[in-house]
């Protein structure tokens, strides 16, 4: 439901922000204060959720939710595992009845690469993909399948893009700056590195991911 929130605040341009915040903040925080063990209309649940939509909204805006005049979280010196919690907290229910709805409709290339990629995570093959195929013709709709098959089975994959528009087409998307730390001019530093700190929750996400895309 954060994720929908966000996509309404960047695509849709509301006219007061701060009131839908206030209207649905109860729902938009209900799974971390699930999760977390922390009574309903807590602020420190309410501040885990705007940390959280901050963060998302950060991958499209430079100036994440004070670009929409929304409260500024507070980042405490231990964070709650948020990010984490995110990518373990999707609804099981609706990515089963989107694998069972769409997995008919795959064509026969498609099953293919479709089974032998989810086949391989299963095993734990470490094995790399490279999807090759004109504009239009369904790699797309094989990705998100294989992103609900995988998430479905409560394994963490990380779908990234090379930029905001396309990362948008896949179900949970970031960029490839956004999910790995990767500096903006990359391609001007002799020596880059990926900045993330090896005791945040990004480097948890990391070493437990099962498949990026």
């Amino acid at each position: 439901m954060r994720r929908l929130f966000c996509s309404i605040l960047i695509h849709c341009n509301p006219s007061n922000p701060f009131n839908l915040w206030e209207s649905f903040r109860q729902s938009l925080s209900k799974d971390i204060q699930a999760n977390l063990a922390l009574r309903d209309g807590n602020d420190d649940v309410y501040n885990e959720a705007l940390i959280d939509m901050d963060r998302h909204i950060r991958r499209y805006v430079i100036r994440g939710l004070s670009e929409f005049h929304l409260p500024t979280p507070v980042h405490h010196e231990a964070p709650l595992d948020v990010e984490y919690i995110s990518e373990k907290n999707y609804n099981i229910a609706e990515l089963t009845e989107t694998s069972t709805r769409d997995e008919p409709r795959l064509l026969p290339e498609q099953r293919e690469i479709y089974n032998e990629i989810i086949d391989s995570v299963r095993l734990n093959q470490g094995k790399l993909f490279f999807l090759n195929a004109p504009g239009g013709t369904g790699k797309t709709f094989v990705i998100n399948l294989i992103l609900a098959k995988l998430r479905a089975e409560r394994r963490i994959a990380i779908a990234c893009a090379s930029s905001g528009i396309a990362a948008t087409l896949l179900q949970g998307g970031r960029t490839a700056h956004s999910a790995f730390k990767l500096p903006m001019d990359i391609g001007k530093k002799d020596n880059p590195i990926c900045n993330i700190d090896r005791s945040s929750s990004r480097v948890r996400l990391l070493r437990e991911c099962s498949l990026f895309i």
